[in-house]
Parts: C-alpha cells; sequence; structure tokens
C-alpha cells in the first residue's frame, strides 16, 4: 500500500508538459550485484510509471576493495548495463563528491583512489552506453560546492592530470551540490564579519 501511495504522490507532484526525473543515489560499490539488481529495479518501477531516472554509481568500496580499480571498473561496467537497459534512464553519475574527504556515508572522497575511479568510472561507463547503442544518456561526477579553496583546487588539478581524451569525451557534466551554510559561505560566529 505503501509504495502505490508513494507512486500516486510522485503522479500528482508531474508537472504539466515535463518529464519527473526519479534520482537514485547510494548505489554503492560495497553492496555489490545486491544493490545493482535493487537500483534496477527501482528504475522500472518508476519507468513502468512513466518517470525518467537519473543513478548515482558510488565508489564506497569495501575495505579490501578500496583502491582497487579494477574491482571498481567492472562494478561500473555491470551496474550501468543493469540501469541502462531501461529506455527510462536518461543520466548517470559516476562517484559523489569526491572533494570531500570528510564523510564515508556520504562522500567517496574518503576512499584511497577516489579521483581515479571518477576518470576509470566514466570512461568504463561510456564504453557501456556506446556499446548499449545509449549514447542518449548523460553521463558525469559531482562535486560538492566549497569545502576548503585550496582542496578544492587540488581536486580540480588532480582531475586535470588524471584526464584521458575519453574521458573529455565521455564526460557530459559535474553536477555541483551546493550546501549553504555548511560548507560556503562560511558561517559566521556572533561579533565576526
Amino acid at each position: 500500500a505503501g509504495v502505490v501511495w508513494a507512486l500516486d504522490a510522485l503522479h500528482r507532484l508531474q508537472p504539466p508538459q515535463r518529464r519527473l526525473v526519479m534520482r537514485l543515489n547510494r548505489l554503492f560499490m560495497s553492496e555489490g550485484q545486491a544493490g545493482i539488481d535493487h537500483f534496477a529495479a527501482l528504475a522500472d518501477t518508476y519507468g513502468k510509471e512513466g518517470f525518467a531516472v537519473e543513478s548515482q554509481a558510488r565508489y564506497h568500496p569495501r575495505p579490501e576493495q578500496e583502491g582497487d580499480l579494477a574491482a571498481w571498473e567492472q562494478y561500473v561496467r555491470s551496474a550501468t548495463e543493469a540501469l541502462a537497459g531501461n529506455p527510462a534512464l536518461v543520466a548517470l553519475t559516476i562517484t559523489n563528491e569526491v572533494n570531500l574527504p570528510v564523510s564515508e556515508n556520504t562522500s567517496d572522497g574518503a576512499y584511497e583512489g577516489a579521483l581515479d575511479a571518477i576518470v576509470t568510472g566514466t570512461v568504463a561507463a561510456q564504453d557501456v552506453l556506446v556499446a548499449m547503442g545509449r549514447e542518449d544518456v548523460d553521463l558525469g561526477f559531482s562535486y560538492a560546492y566549497r569545502y576548503l579553496p585550496d582542496q578544492d583546487l587540488a581536486f580540480w588539478q588532480g582531475i586535470g592530470h588524471r584526464a584521458t581524451p575519453e574521458f573529455h569525451a565521455a564526460l557530459d557534466y559535474v553536477g555541483v551540490q551546493l550546501y549553504p551554510g555548511l560548507f560556503w559561505p562560511p558561517v559566521f560566529a556572533p561579533g565576526q564579519t
């Protein structure tokens, strides 16, 4: 009954002449195939209801997977294939907030190899999308604006050093996630200007 109620509520939110996009995030590498299957089922449910789907493949490895980019690449390929088989998929975000190293639960920057995961994951996802004839799916990564200026600079320089022509060709967007008052602009204590 809860699922029917939620879907009915989502249909009521549908704007006229627009397609509501469901964002499915927190698809963690650490959850393996079970996580992929769960997210593919969610995407299928929303797609059958007429909604578009954007999903996010998170690096978030198990301890023994941390830094294993071959395992990450295979995971991204499997997740992309499962999700892109659904015509409702319109976008796929690879990793989450790699520039933010302070929260394992919310941001992939807390894990070794996360910068490399953006580049290898984006290229792997693009390979699968092309092979499936799904060049219509937008592909990107997300960035938390703005953590610390020097660390943000190092993040963008790190992406620049790792970027390949294949990565540049595959990248459609960078999702900027804003947290007003949390990171930027900084919150001032009473009496500060």
